[in-house]
């Protein structure tokens, strides 16, 4: 798989949230959708990082569980999440995660999130 081709392609719908974590649960790759999410600036900004340096213990204890879910070699598909963004705006999602083969033995996580409009 082509991660950088993936970013690109995600990057041309600004209403996703993209990225590829590691075996570590590092982030690996992502889109502008999920810099926005966790307040930075730009892709480097979340690259090498954990979801703990961006969301508040609760969701990463859910976000890690999830992430042992889908390295067990399950896929989830339109799912509902709810959290809050960088500026603590609530923030409703429908996202998929799934493993994602990068050649060798390694394998990583892949997740897409559409935010959903808010009333």
């Amino acid at each position: 798989m082509d991660i950088r081709s993936v970013e690109m392609a995600m990057n041309l719908a600004p209403d996703l949230i993209f990225f590829v974590k590691d075996k570590s649960r590092k982030y690996i790759s992502c889109n502008h959708g999920l810099v926005r999410m966790c307040g930075g600036y730009a892709v480097s900004d979340i690259v090498g990082r954990k979801t703990q340096d961006f969301f508040c213990e609760k969701l990463v204890t859910r976000y890690d569980h999830l992430d042992r879910t889908i390295y067990n070699g399950l896929t989830l598909l339109d799912r509902f999440d709810f959290l809050h963004d960088a500026q603590d705006k609530p923030v409703w999602t429908l996202y998929s995660r799934a493993p994602v083969y990068l050649g060798g033995d390694e394998y990583a996580i892949m997740g897409v999130s559409k935010k959903l409009p808010s009333f």
